[in-house]
Parts: C-alpha cells; sequence; structure tokens
C-alpha cells in the first residue's frame, strides 16, 4: 500500500533526530557548515510546504535526503555564480 503524503510530526521527528546527518552531508556539497546548516532548514521548509507531494515510493528519510542534496547543491551552484560575477566586477 502506498500512502500519499507526509505527516508534519514526521517530518518534525527527523529533522531533529537526523539534523546533523543530513548537515554534514550537505557539508560535503557546498564545503560550509554554514551553508550546509541553511541548505538543511530551507530543504525542510520546503518539504513542509509540499509534504502533500510525497507519494511514499522510496520513504519520507530517502525523500527528505534527496530534498537536502538538492538544495545544497543549488546553494552552491548560487555561491559559485555570485562569486565569478564578482571578479568579473574586479
Amino acid at each position: 500500500m502506498v500512502v500519499s503524503g507526509a505527516g508534519l510530526q514526521e517530518i518534525e521527528a527527523l529533522y531533529r533526530s537526523r539534523f546533523e546527518r543530513f548537515a554534514t552531508v550537505a557539508c560535503a556539497v557546498t564545503g560550509s557548515q554554514a551553508a550546509a546548516r541553511d541548505a538543511v532548514q530551507d530543504a525542510f521548509a520546503s518539504a513542509v510546504r509540499r509534504r502533500g507531494q510525497f507519494r511514499g515510493e522510496g520513504g519520507l528519510e530517502a525523500w527528505l535526503w534527496r530534498a537536502v542534496v538538492n538544495e545544497a547543491r543549488s546553494q552552491q551552484r548560487r555561491r559559485r555564480s555570485r562569486e565569478r560575477l564578482e571578479q568579473r566586477a574586479v
């Protein structure tokens, strides 16, 4: 049976219990602890807003891992883009 939608309590529980693990992986992507923590927070905030879209196919934690990694990559791309623009301005 596939359960659609994710419960707010389950997302909050994973945030509290796995935050440091998520942040460690995000840091490997971003290269910055501060950016990694931001990525985790942004990914979980987005997951809360989009929890009704969760289809339950791969499990909630796997869905959240993907969200965190994607957000960390997005932050890394934005940082690199800013750095390139700053270098051109000099």
